[in-house]
C-alpha cells in the first residue's frame, strides 16, 4: 500500500519492491531485542534501588536513618544515582545504575543502527525561482 501510494505521488514514502521479511528483521529485530533487554534491566535495577535500604537496615552495624531507610534511589533521576551511591558507598546500586545509565544513552540509541543498511535514495528535481526584490512593493 505505501508503495503503491509512494510511485503515484512521487516518494511518499521510500519503499520498495525488494524489501524482504529478513530486510524487515534486520532492520527492527536488534531494536526489539534492545528495548526487550532494556525492560527488564530496567526492572531488575529498580527492585535492587527499592531494597537497599532494607538490604542496609538488615547490616548488624548501626545504621542512620538517612543511610538507610530514606534511601530514594527509585526516586532520583537515574543519571545521578550512580554519584549519590558511589558517595555513600553502595557497590550494587553504583554498578547497577552505571549499567542503565550505560544502556539508557549508550546501547539502546544505538540497537537501531547495529544492523542498518545504507540506503541510497537520491531525488533530484529542478525548480524556478522568482527573483524577488524587497523594495518593490515599497512606492
Amino acid at each position: 500500500m505505501m508503495l503503491q501510494k509512494s510511485q503515484r505521488n512521487g516518494a511518499l514514502a521510500f519503499v520498495t519492491d525488494s524489501t524482504t521479511d529478513v530486510d524487515r528483521c534486520f532492520s527492527f529485530g536488534p531494536l526489539l531485542l534492545g528495548v526487550c533487554y532494556g525492560l527488564l534491566y530496567v526492572s531488575v535495577d529498580h527492585d535492587l534501588k527499592r531494597l537497599e535500604a532494607f538490604f542496609q537496615l538488615s547490616n548488624p552495624e548501626v545504621v542512620s536513618a538517612d543511610r538507610s531507610l530514606l534511601l530514594g534511589y527509585p526516586y532520583m533521576m537515574a543519571i545521578t544515582v550512580p554519584y549519590a551511591s558511589f558517595r555513600k558507598r553502595y557497590w550494587a546500586v553504583f554498578c547497577s545504575s552505571l549499567g542503565l545509565a550505560f544502556f539508557m544513552f549508550g546501547v539502546a540509541p544505538l540497537t537501531g543502527i547495529i544492523f542498518s543498511k545504507q540506503f541510497n535514495i537520491e531525488r533530484s528535481e529542478v525548480t524556478m525561482f522568482r527573483p524577488v526584490n524587497p523594495l518593490e512593493n515599497a512606492s
